[in-house]
């Protein structure tokens, strides 16, 4: 089940999941149908259960044309380190609770953990862990 994205590129994307746009639901819907395509629907569905906190959400969001709001949730009372790549050792910065980020793209470690491409509403900033990234419906 573990895939890497071959040729990963961090790239600058202006946009709001907040804002409701039909640009934001386009993007959302364009993260989770990387997603399947990249990694087929099972492993979509443990990432999305991952980033919602019920699974009646996470299936929700397969499909969503709601908007959507994604916020650091770091458990371990620091700062979220935010990667130049997946469990990479080159922190480039890190994220408070309750920072709002927006998801582009997800692949797994070799421990078969997924991560996250997050960014905000001006830049990429990196790869965060997976379960540190909360989503839900605005």
């Amino acid at each position: 089940m573990k895939k890497i994205f071959a040729g990963i590129a961090c790239f600058t994307l202006a946009l709001n999941l907040n804002a409701g746009s039909v640009h934001a639901q386009q993007s959302w819907n364009s993260f989770v149908g990387g997603i399947f395509q990249e990694l087929g629907s099972e492993a979509t569905r443990q990432i999305l259960r991952s980033m919602f906190s019920t699974s009646a959400e996470a299936r929700r969001a397969e499909q969503s044309q709601r908007s959507i709001s994604c916020v650091v949730i770091d458990p371990t009372g620091t700062p979220l380190n935010v990667r130049s790549a997946p469990n990479g050792s080159r922190i480039v910065t890190t994220l408070s609770n309750g920072r709002r980020v927006t998801p582009y793209r997800v692949t797994y470690d070799e421990q078969n953990r997924h991560w996250i491409l997050v960014g905000d509403s001006v830049d990429s900033l990196g790869w965060v862990f997976g379960p540190y990234v909360s989503c839900s419906f605005d």
